[in-house]
């Protein structure tokens, strides 16, 4: 196992000494070692090894970021509460709790569009969608509605087929926050209310 790890390495420094010669900046070259720990196929046949005795080169794009900094709170208290947020676009994603009092300062690419989707213990979900086109950090105020017996909430960007119970395949990325919201909250019962065109 030691010699095909010293080999891999030695594999990864020749391309990484290849790129640096051809004027890439080394700086922007990094070289991880596998070894045997990530095979793409198994070794037990000649083609499996061949296939083992590899280099992948990923090529991947600096992206600018900007910040979003804001507070999630209570739509009656307006006190600041702690929430779970997953903030994602096309090429990116990512998922933090806030602070206790609910505020939170997180980087997010540039010049793109990002959904923020907001759970907390005891309130309904919320989705904020946002065009991210900014060096400054940029305020994003978010208020949740208690979820108490009695409450309802419409359920967003769920679409049907006219006359029929099918789902709509861009109502199917909604199901997920759905399923979140009942995970925070696994002492609250639900009814689910659906209507006619």
């Amino acid at each position: 196992l030691k010699a095909n790890q010293q080999l891999s390495e030695r594999r990864g420094r020749a391309i990484q000494e290849s790129l640096v010669d051809l004027g890439v900046d080394a700086a922007f070259v990094k070289m991880v070692p596998f070894g045997e720990q990530q095979p793409l196929a198994p070794n037990r046949t000649e083609k499996g090894r061949q296939l083992n005795r590899r280099v992948d080169i990923e090529v991947y794009r600096p992206v600018r970021m900007t910040w979003l900094k804001g507070q999630i709170r209570d739509e009656e208290t307006e006190k600041g509460i702690q929430a779970d947020i997953v903030i994602h676009s096309k090429l990116y994603r990512d998922s933090f709790r806030t602070l206790p009092n609910g505020t939170f300062k997180v980087p997010v690419p540039d010049n793109t569009v990002v959904g923020i989707d907001v759970f907390a213990k005891d309130y309904f979900c919320s989705t904020k969608i946002l065009k991210i086109n900014s060096l400054k950090p940029i305020p994003v105020d978010i208020q949740l509605p208690p979820a108490k017996v009695g409450y309802s909430v419409d359920i967003k960007n769920i679409f049907f087929v006219g006359n029929q119970d099918t789902l709509l395949e861009r109502s199917k990325p909604e199901l997920p926050k759905l399923v979140r919201f009942m995970q925070h909250n696994p002492g609250l019962r639900i009814e689910i209310a659906g209507h006619v065109n």
